[in-house]
């Protein structure tokens, strides 16, 4: 998987030879790690520059406030009252005064409290009174308008909560965050992967609503838009840029009715959610990534409840050629709304909602395409005397219009077949004849039950596959895996002998064969290929080709499904890389009951207090994502060398249940300085340049000496976990008279934990110049770490890579452990992972490593 990194890595030659589960090849196009240059993005000038703008704003403002004296008033609503205050008049309203208004100024919700000041127009707010009481107060604002919005809004709103995460707004004039308590934006988001389906964003000139960036974190102008004045909102999305890689969005806040629905190609961080572009492509039921389910009620609402999923909106167009439906196959309840549409305002389209039902319900709806008519009601015969081109009404369509009963739909057929003529109708009625229209959907929602507490009755319930109206999906190509495109990072092709010789740059290949592959999937493609070269190969287990996809023409587009054959162990997959438009590559996989880890088994956490049950929200942040239990075994403020004893894998070891699967952690107490890490092959794909050339130490090593190399003790560590856990014959208890049947049951009941390296991750202590602050460092040990995985064949997990994080946004860890306060966006105190940072963690391990269901 090809996963972009952070400005200031090395110059790190890549050229992997095996490629993991897990494992990130990154490069700029040219198979090298690309090197930072240590500029901000556009220059140091240009950053310069861009920021003195802002800053003679906020000059400009501050001196509009320079008075005799504030005013005080306990309530907004008495500030407004006083109509006759001299203009430049400044005032002040607390925070106990918790309600939003309309800037009659600028336009725009904002908050009740703050410092305001007198212009023609009204009082404009211009900032909050104190920065975290007014944020706790707009915490309460928003928290109020949730509870009063209906379900649907309130999904629209959440939109906002769950990725607005940062403080502050994305400068128009260079794309810089501005800090400023009155905004909230989002991260860098993945732009081949994150679109919106549906967005309305108060914003401001200044403020980029929708920010583009190139792979280097350039600014796009001409992919970003802010709004045309101050309080206007933003409802549409600039075309994307095809040099595109990142996307940012501001706010105002608090959100208020601001909408922001996104439609992601794979959820955050896991493989396989609803595709923006090509709905329908895949099994739509890798979207319930959110937990609870929606009531069958007139308006549903959410409920939590941990044995459901259910999803965000997700954006359909009914109005493609020959139509769209949602196949859907989901375990539900009657409570529960397996399936509903919504218009473009996010109303609940009711006619067109599937009833909830005990047990399996499964099925097909069409995507309601709407219509707009004029028509006239008596009783309950609708008579249509006008019907909008191309568009047509069909039993259980819902019927709106001035006048019009809330609720009604069409029940039968009169003269009328979908045009002109006349209709029954559900309920009775007297309606002059005027314009009416049937809802058109813009989104649906669905839920189902939580795959991690499926029974085996229940395990087919796990489809939503949206497709054309006359296609019907094959029952065994749901695909929930994602784009594999992004694991072709290597230049050349394979040829028709199954073998990879060249290197031409005109195309793209997966360095190696990609492992994991399950015969009888299919590989759905979509891809330019020529004569000559394949597109898909098939390898079994020895490497030979067991079954390929041919090229064929000059640069032809090439569309299907291939079946991987029975003694399949790897694929290949090669495109051109002139075409990345219709470049696409799924595989398919089929839904199962059976989760990796069950919900009876335990995850092991190990390293130092990262790992530790020093922070309770690791625990709950893993369980939550795992479904399982996690046993939180990390040791606080250990270094590899003490990790790598006995006495403290003694506590892991001594697990009952013996875990699932278990994560090694570890570099938190290790500076990795030069001369400190070291290397088992100063020419392996890790090898650390500098680095003395060391030899593993025994395994049998109970308590290692001091003054050995970091990699050695990590090292050692894992060779520990391999040893206690790999032996399935010696942990089987077996005595030598069992029968082969009763040696296979009681092998084959033996748990072998999964092993998950966790490597790269950054920190920063003290100040910039602190050993363990230095980005040097951290990669030294981010080499040593990424070396004893590939040297072990462990799986593992590269957080430099799939994890970038912006450490200048992150706090110093002052050497004094707070385990309470959370001052950082992904790190509470530049150390430890906060629970957004560690969350994302876990995402990882429960989609890239193989655990989630």
């Amino acid at each position: 998987m090809t996963r972009r990194i952070l400005p200031h890595a090395p110059a790190v030659v890549l050229d992997p030879t095996v490629l993991m589960l897990g494992e990130i090849a990154v490069d700029d196009g040219s198979g090298r790690l690309r090197a930072g240059d240590g500029v901000t993005p556009g220059g140091q000038v240009g950053a310069l520059v861009s920021d003195l703008v802002p800053l003679a704003a906020r000059l400009s403002l501050a001196e509009g406030t320079i008075t005799s004296g504030r005013l005080a008033y306990s309530l907004w609503s008495q500030l407004n009252a006083n109509t006759t205050a001299v203009y430049g008049t400044v005032a002040e309203v607390p925070i106990t005064d918790t309600g939003t208004h309309t800037d009659p100024v600028v336009g725009g919700v904002v908050n009740n409290s703050g410092v305001f000041k007198k212009e023609s127009a009204g009082w404009q707010r211009l900032y909050d009174v104190d920065a975290a009481a007014a944020g706790a107060a707009r915490d309460q604002a928003v928290a109020a308008a949730a509870t009063a919005q209906t379900a649907t809004a309130a999904v629209a709103t959440a939109g906002i909560g769950t990725y607005f995460t940062n403080s502050g707004y994305i400068s128009s004039s260079g794309g810089q965050v501005m800090a400023n308590a009155g905004w909230v934006c989002t991260d860098f988001l993945d732009a081949s992967l994150f679109f919106t389906a549906d967005i309305s964003l108060i914003g401001d000139p200044g403020a980029y609503s929708v920010a583009c960036f190139t792979e280097d974190w350039t600014v796009i102008p001409a992919g970003s838009v802010a709004a045309a004045a101050a309080g206007g909102v933003v409802t549409a999305a600039p075309a994307r840029p095809a040099d595109a890689a990142w996307v940012r969005y501001s706010a105002r806040t608090p959100v208020g009715a601001q909408r922001f629905i996104p439609t992601e190609k794979n959820p955050s961080y896991l493989r396989g959610a609803a595709n923006g572009d090509l709905l329908s492509d895949g099994n739509l039921f890798w979207g319930n990534t959110r937990r609870g389910y929606w009531t069958s009620a007139t308006a549903p609402v959410l409920n939590n409840d941990a044995n459901y999923r259910y999803s965000a909106p997700i954006r359909v167009y009914p109005g493609s050629v020959g139509g769209l439906k949602v196949d859907y196959d989901l375990w539900a309840a009657a409570a529960i709304s397996p399936l509903f549409f919504l218009d473009a305002n996010l109303n609940v389209i009711q006619s067109k909602r599937v009833a909830g039902a005990a047990g399996r319900v499964v099925g097909a709806v069409t995507v309601p395409p709407g219509a707009s008519f004029t028509a006239d009601i008596s009783g309950t015969t609708m008579n249509v005397t006008v019907m909008a081109a191309g568009q047509s009404l069909a039993i259980g369509d819902e019927i709106q219009g001035s006048g019009v009963t809330a609720g009604t739909i069409v029940t039968a057929y009169g003269t009328a077949t979908g045009a002109l003529g006349t209709y029954t109708i559900s309920i009775s009625q007297t309606v002059a004849s005027g314009p009416m229209t049937s809802p058109a959907a813009a989104f649906f929602q669905f839920s189902g039950g939580n795959p991690r507490v499926f029974s085996a009755a229940r395990a087919a319930g796990s489809r939503v596959v949206v497709s054309p109206a006359a296609v019907t999906p094959p029952a065994n190509t749901d695909l929930a895996s994602g784009n594999l495109t992004p694991y072709a990072t290597t230049f050349g092709f394979v040829t028709t002998a199954g073998t990879t010789p060249n290197s031409d740059s005109n195309w793209y290949r997966a360095s190696t064969p990609l492992r994991g592959a399950v015969a009888g999937r299919f590989v759905i493609y979509d891809a330019y290929a020529s004569t000559g070269m394949n597109v898909i190969t098939a390898y079994d287990a020895s490497g030979v080709v067991v079954g390929k996809v041919d090229g064929t023409g000059n640069y032809a587009r090439m569309r299907g499904a291939y079946q991987l054959p029975a003694n399949t162990a790897s694929f290949h997959i090669c495109y051109a890389r002139n075409y990345p438009a219709t470049v696409r590559y799924e595989i398919s996989l089929p839904f199962t009951a059976d989760a990796i880890i069950p919900p009876t088994g335990v995850f092991a956490t190990y390293g130092d207090s990262r790992s530790s049950s020093d922070y309770a929200f690791i625990k709950a942040a893993g369980e939550s994502r795992l479904g399982c239990t996690v046993s939180l075994q990390g040791k606080s403020g250990h270094t590899a060398q003490q990790l790598a004893s006995d006495a403290d894998l003694a506590s892991l070891f001594a697990l009952s249940p013996v875990p699932h699967g278990a994560w090694f952690y570890p570099g938190g107490n290790d500076t990795g300085g030069s001369g400190s890490v070291g290397t088992f092959s100063a020419g392996s794909i890790n090898g650390v340049g500098g680095e003395a050339v060391v030899s593993p130490l025994a395994v049998n090593t109970a308590t290692p000496e001091a003054g050995l190399k970091y990699i050695q003790y990590i090292d050692l560590v894992i060779q520990k976990m391999l040893a206690q856990w790999n032996n399935r014959r010696a942990r089987a208890n077996l005595t030598g008279s069992e029968t082969e049947a009763e040696r296979d049951a009681k092998m084959g009941a033996v748990i072998v934990p999964k092993i998950i390296m966790l490597c790269g991750d950054q920190q920063q202590r003290i100040d910039a110049a602190n050993a363990f602050s230095l980005p040097a460092n951290h990669e030294r040990k981010r080499q040593a770490e990424l070396e004893v995985a590939r040297f072990r064949r462990v799986e593992f997990i590269d957080l430099y890579a799939m994890l970038p994080t912006d450490m200048s946004l992150e706090p110093y860890y002052p050497g004094v452990t707070d385990k309470v306060n959370n001052l950082g966006n992904d790190f509470m105190d530049g150390l430890h992972r906060n629970r957004f940072g560690i969350d994302k963690v876990f995402c990882l391990v429960a989609g890239y490593a193989g655990y989630a269901a």
